[in-house]
């Protein structure tokens, strides 16, 4: 039975374009946590550089470690601060163009979102474009054990245990990032392990950067370089 249960999204990078305004807010972050000028980390420098070191990041707390030297706590100090940090910084942060289309249209499947982003700002953006009631279930960093950030499945599982309660067939995953096709891969692995006959199909988006995933080790099932695409590729699945 290839009866889709559910379509889930990744925020970031894949609904709002927040590249710019989440570069402004980890500059502030790491100049309040290390004391020092955020023109000292090289990812920090521009908005080609700031992209280009998350793509490479497995998630957000390996690109603390890694870019800023941080260790486990003063990880755990970011994360705490950002929700405060991302709700202060008036950049404007769009949403993709015709995204809004394709979630109206997707409104015959229950729709989630799973994000390393706070609930909180997500929701206040979704609800400026109107678009917060066609999500069932919205999970955040703040849902999931802070050791169990995406790649981990734990958040994609809540996710789908709410939206899809007991019923059995294809869930999508829709996201911008590696992380995004691994955490599928290991949300397939634990169903299987649970027995549970659910396949979550991963759609890579590559409509907000230049990046196609060649050298992913993980590729999406699908990959979009349209919004539009989105929607074609969840009405003609068989």
């Amino acid at each position: 039975e290839n009866k889709i249960i559910a379509v889930i999204w990744d925020y970031d990078g894949t609904i709002v374009d927040t590249a710019q305004k989440n570069l402004n807010v980890t500059k502030k972050i790491v100049e309040k946590i290390s004391g020092k000028s955020a023109e000292n980390f090289p990812a920090l420098r521009s908005l080609e550089n700031y992209k280009q070191s998350h793509l490479e990041s497995a998630n957000w707390r390996h690109f603390y470690g890694v870019q800023f030297g941080f260790d486990e706590n003063e990880v755990d100090e970011a994360g705490r601060i950002w929700t405060e940090y991302q709700l202060n910084d008036k950049t404007q942060a769009p949403i993709f163009e015709g995204i809004d289309q394709v979630i109206r249209n997707l409104n015959n499947y229950p729709q989630g979102l799973v994000s390393q982003n706070s609930k909180s700002s997500m929701i206040k953006k979704l609800k400026e474009y109107d678009l917060d009631h066609y999500f069932g279930c919205i999970i955040g960093y703040e849902e999931v054990d802070i050791k169990k950030q995406k790649p981990d499945p734990a958040g994609m599982l809540m996710c789908i245990n709410e939206l899809a309660g007991g019923k059995l067939g294809t869930v999508f995953y829709i996201g911008d990032h590696e992380t995004d096709a691994v955490c599928v891969s290991n949300t397939n692995r634990t169903l299987i392990k649970g027995k549970r006959e659910i396949c979550v199909r991963s759609i890579g988006a590559f409509y907000g950067s230049n990046n196609s995933c060649p050298e992913w080790n993980f590729q999406p099932d699908f990959k979009v370089n349209k919004v539009g695409e989105i929607l074609e590729i969840v009405e003609n699945y068989r």
